[in-house]
């Protein structure tokens, strides 16, 4: 489970039941209960969590998630914890 906030992390799609996300690369810039959406050079992408797992990169490296397991607002995670 990840508590910590998703925005302004970048990521990269590695996984997808949908093959149109597969490989997409991007900042996070806003994330609702069920999706992120993902900043790219030419257009803002809606990613749903339940279709992805995915690379992110922060200040500490890269850590891989699965999105069904970041389901729900980030105040919702960190009371799972």
């Amino acid at each position: 489970m990840f508590a910590g906030l998703l925005i302004s992390n970048s990521i990269r799609v590695v996984g997808s039941t949908d093959k149109t996300l597969m490989g997409l690369c991007g900042q996070i810039v806003d994330e609702t209960k069920n999706t992120l959406v993902v900043a790219r050079k030419d257009a803002r992408v809606v990613v749903p969590k339940s279709v992805v797992s995915f690379e992110m990169r922060d200040n500490r490296g890269k850590t891989h998630f699965n999105g069904r397991d970041l389901i729900g607002t980030p105040q919702e995670r960190i009371n799972k914890v």
